[in-house]
């Protein structure tokens, strides 16, 4: 990939930086699935040294590292990673608002092509979702602030609508083209919001009040259209909890439950393939696994046991 494809990006709360114009590459078309297609590699990263890795999903249903990038190979505190849909990389710091942009190379290493130092971004995006099948990004904040910005045909990035008022949410998932799940593990409420393709307002669907939306879940995967996965460590009795939903198009969800013990605990981060296929990781130690929904059942394909892999990678997504 030639260092000219550069994808240029500054988003502060309210205002557009001028920045020069760079040609940038065309995403596919179609469902998001067709973009995740072209990409079977997973770039890992350690905030607190910098250190990192770039491994690949394969056919046979096995997980191999390519690469391992040593402390002080990124620079460290990277707070927000988000991979869009060329494959570029875009990073982002929340105490002091540095933003980066990158790709991964045929050699498996991470080329930085744009870096932006304290400030050019505003401070304190808790969460940046890419809505699916588009270059949106829907930046959050837990004080109820929210930015939406695109890129353009020449890969600089506008910001294309700020706005307060969202209230506090503990983590967000994009899901359709449009569409942001908002949630509050401490009291199991959320929204349903749908983010317009011309004014780019939001407009809520459906709210789920304190205690109707179960049950403290700790991840929300986007798989392909309307469709999640949650998944919730289960402390008390040492096991985790899964469950499949479709969102309509009111925003109401229909859910499916997985039986009981059928996700292991300690999962930080898990990746879903458009294979219909996922990996998950523990930063705590190291263990994965590939797994696939096969009808009602989650089934478990590989198994790598603690210590199989470099513990401490907290931020990790396809590229």
């Amino acid at each position: 990939m030639s260092t000219t494809r550069r994808l240029v990006a500054v988003l502060l709360a309210t205002t557009l930086l001028s920045l020069p114009a760079v040609p940038a590459e065309a995403a596919p078309a179609g469902d998001d699935r067709a973009v995740n297609a072209l990409r079977d590699r997973v770039l890992f990263y350690n905030p607190r040294d910098g250190s990192g890795a770039v491994g690949r999903l394969n056919s046979n249903n096995t997980f191999t590292i390519l690469q391992t990038h040593p402390s002080g190979y990124s620079m460290t505190g990277w707070t927000n990673l988000v991979t869009l849909s060329n494959g570029q990389t875009f990073w982002y710091k929340k105490q002091t608002g540095e933003a980066g942009v990158g790709y991964v190379n045929d050699l498996n290493h991470h080329v930085t092509v744009m870096w932006y130092g304290r400030g050019s971004f505003a401070t304190g995006w808790d969460h940046i979702v890419r809505l699916p099948n588009t270059d949106r990004l829907f930046f959050y904040s837990t004080s109820g602030a929210a930015a939406i910005g695109q890129l353009d045909g020449q890969g600089r990035f506008r910001t294309l609508r700020t706005m307060s008022g969202l209230g506090y949410w503990t983590h967000a998932a994009g899901f359709d083209e449009d569409r942001v799940l908002l949630y509050n593990y401490s009291n199991n409420s959320a929204v349903v919001g749908q983010i317009d393709r011309f004014y780019h307002q939001w407009a809520t669907q459906w709210t789920y009040l304190p205690g109707t939306f179960c049950c403290s879940w700790n991840h929300f995967v986007h798989t392909y259209s309307s469709r999640l996965l949650f998944y919730r460590e289960n402390s008390a009795d040492s096991t985790a909890v899964g469950l499949y939903g479709q969102f309509y198009s009111n925003g109401a969800l229909e859910p499916y439950w997985f039986p009981h013990n059928t996700f292991r605990r300690f999962w930080t981060r898990i990746l879903y393939h458009s294979s219909d296929r996922f990996f998950s990781y523990s930063h705590f130690t190291g263990a994965a696994e590939v797994s696939h929904i096969s009808g009602p059942n989650h089934v478990l394909l590989t198994s790598y046991p603690m210590g199989e892999f470099v513990q401490g990678w907290d931020l990790a997504d396809w590229v």
